[in-house]
């Protein structure tokens, strides 16, 4: 296989008998093999591709029987809408599960998206989690208790890795089921994990969105869904060092008008 990496951050990978399409030295749109490639060549990326998925339907979640004499039952969803879509976005972003609660993090200043998920969980699940204030982390925990949630987070293939030393952080993904749902969910995806992971720098010099995290995987896949929806980004990585022990991967809307 042959790779194509962009100045934007983007890898393409194919065989070099596939042809992508270019631009060449009389600006004409030209079909291009890979293996003809060469640095300071042009890439042409399609976006805004979204509305295929327009009138596909909500993806189900495989439902099980859960009976024990002291549970608390909820009522869970039975297909991954917009709301829940939104959970796993902030989930795969800054949260983790144990045992049988899943744990969200914000900072201690974000307390405006701490109530909002405290609403979330009582507006779906019918109950209100509880709040651990760490001040010598400037961090609030939010968890909801729910032997039943994390079941079905587990039958449906939604947990990231468990470990002490990152490993949730670094195995953090998109949901496949997201990828096959409709664009509404996927935005709600989105939104959930820029919610955890998000920042805004807006000042005379810059206005930039951008997300980070150690997982390369799920910034590559947030890369492409945003591009599907005309938004361009450019991708960037920061060698272990400069924030922590991994790489970390930065994900940017690359100009005012994606922003």
């Amino acid at each position: 296989l042959k790779e194509i990496v962009t100045n934007r951050g983007h890898i393409i990978k194919t065989t070099s008998n596939h042809r992508l399409r270019s631009i060449d030295e009389n600006g004409d749109y030209v079909w291009k093999f890979v293996g003809d490639f060469k640095v300071g060549d042009f890439v042409i990326e399609k976006n805004n591709t979204n509305h295929i998925f327009d009138n596909i339907d909500y993806q189900p979640l495989v439902q099980f029987e859960y009976d024990h004499h002291n549970i608390k039952y909820i009522n869970l969803p039975k297909v991954i809408d917009e709301n829940f879509s939104e959970l796993l976005g902030y989930y795969m972003g800054d949260g983790y599960t144990k045992d049988r609660d899943i744990y969200l993090i914000f900072h201690q200043e974000d307390k405006e998206s701490l109530q909002f998920w405290r609403e979330y969980f009582i507006n779906e699940f019918g109950r209100d989690g509880t709040v651990e204030t760490r001040d010598f982390s400037n961090i609030d925990i939010l968890g909801f208790h729910s032997k039943q949630l994390i079941k079905l987070l587990e039958k449906n293939n939604l947990v990231k890795a468990k470990g002490n030393n990152g490993e949730g952080s670094a195995s953090a993904f998109v949901p496949k089921q997201i990828l096959q749902s409709p664009p509404s969910v996927m935005k709600s995806f989105i939104r959930g994990f820029f919610d955890a992971e998000g920042s805004v720098c807006m000042n005379k010099e810059c206005f930039t969105i951008s997300c980070a995290s150690v997982s390369e995987d799920i910034v590559r896949t947030l890369s492409i869904m945003l591009e599907s929806f005309g938004i361009r980004t450019t991708i960037g990585k920061n060698k272990p060092g400069t924030l922590g022990k991994r790489d970390v991967f930065t994900l940017t809307l690359s100009s005012i008008e994606d922003a």
